[in-house]
């Protein structure tokens, strides 16, 4: 057996509500739905979208750098092999110069930190 609200006179559901909000009782009703709705979409935006959020940059951040290493891996690789047939082409002799690009890049790395070495803010001990 259903029991039925104190301001409903046995009329149907829906009809009782639509009465009771037109003479002011069901108001509350109402309010606290929205109060609750307010409450759960605060909770959700407080805690489940930056969880969302992290999630996602985690996922793509990994997805991204899964695909960009192995590329620029492959690029050095293709530069670097590219490197060695020009020199190979340009210099006399048998095609086994590689040394020649090891020792060109050698030389701007170390150029490259010494001039990083020199911009550096030293701290002095004094």
């Amino acid at each position: 057996m259903e029991s039925k609200p104190a301001n409903d006179k046995g009329t149907d559901h829906a009809v009782g509500a639509s009465h009771a909000s037109a003479s002011g009782d069901g108001d509350w009703v109402d309010q606290v739905t929205d109060l609750i709705i307010t409450a759960v979409d605060n909770l959700r935006r407080y805690t489940v979208d930056p969880v969302r959020s992290a999630t996602k940059a985690i996922v793509w951040g990994t997805l991204g750098i899964g695909f960009a290493l192995p590329a620029l891996c492959l690029a050095i690789l293709g530069l670097f092999h590219l490197l060695v047939q020009t020199v190979n082409a340009a210099t006399p002799g048998p095609d086994d110069n590689a040394w020649i690009v090891w020792y060109v890049l050698g030389l701007v790395g170390v150029i490259a930190g010494r001039l990083l070495f020199a911009k550096r803010n030293a701290t002095t001990n004094s």
